[in-house]
């Protein structure tokens, strides 16, 4: 269940501040892999065939330990399919969304797992010309399913690829082949593998004493367009306190 802390500032419900749903962590504990079940046999409900069915398992295991992990109950998304979808077409700029995360989060919303909390609205229609992702609310009915989940029972998403290339555009990108197979590709896989080991034991808090969740200790990789320099970033860490919207 989440946990009740003191209200947040007013100026979190605006949509500038409002943050967007990340899905990079993942959970074995037993409410989480029960709800995964239920979220995965929600998703094939009217389909004659279970296509990839175990990975949906997995995609959906993802899914509700982010959504737990999430600072807030309301988040940002994007359910548009270009963002979901890689090649010439598509405009998919993180490694988690995937065309199974998007039928994840579509069987949620049917679960009545999620709902909308605020519509979004399209660039030409906004002011700024930016336009925003509609903000959507985990209610209390998918909480309950997770009452014994605990922060240490979350780790990070550790199928996710430790190196990334983007487009000069922020599309993602497929790393060379040439490069999977360098000295380069191999050494940095291994020091961000140890540097992660060396964290995770290092028992590290934030100054309301709850651990900083593992999905935060993993680092990455990033290149921008080409192979020739990467940066290493972390994921970066809102430190907002949860609380029922």
């Amino acid at each position: 269940m989440k946990e009740d802390k003191p209200q947040v500032p007013d100026w979190v419900k605006a949509p500038h501040w409002v943050q967007n749903l990340k899905i990079q962590s993942h959970s074995e504990h037993p409410e989480v892999k029960s709800a995964a079940d239920v979220l995965t046999t929600a998703h094939y409900k009217d389909k004659a065939r279970k296509r990839e069915e175990s990975a949906h398992r997995r995609a959906a295991r993802k899914l509700i330990a982010s959504l737990w992990l999430h600072e807030q109950s309301i988040f940002r998304f994007t359910t548009h399919r270009r963002y979901f979808q890689g090649g010439q077409q598509g405009q998919r700029k993180q490694v988690w969304m995937t065309q199974k995360t998007l039928n994840l989060f579509n069987a949620a919303r049917e679960l009545g797992w999620i709902v909308v909390y605020r519509e979004g609205i399209a660039p030409q229609l906004s002011k700024s010309g930016k336009g925003f992702n509609t903000i959507y609310r985990t209610t209390e009915s998918f909480y309950w399913l997770l009452t014994n989940l605990k922060h240490e029972d979350i780790t990070p998403d550790l199928e996710a690829p430790r190196i990334e290339l983007k487009s000069s555009e922020d599309v993602l990108l497929g790393v060379p082949e040439e490069y999977e197979s360098s000295d380069d590709f191999s050494a940095t896989n291994t020091v961000l593998k140890k540097h992660y080991s060396i964290l995770e034991q290092s028992n590290i808090k934030l100054a309301n004493d709850q651990p900083v969740p593992l999905s935060h200790l993993f680092y990455i990789r990033k290149f921008k367009h080409t192979m020739n320099q990467g940066v290493v970033f972390m994921p970066s860490l809102q430190i907002i306190q949860r609380r029922d919207v």
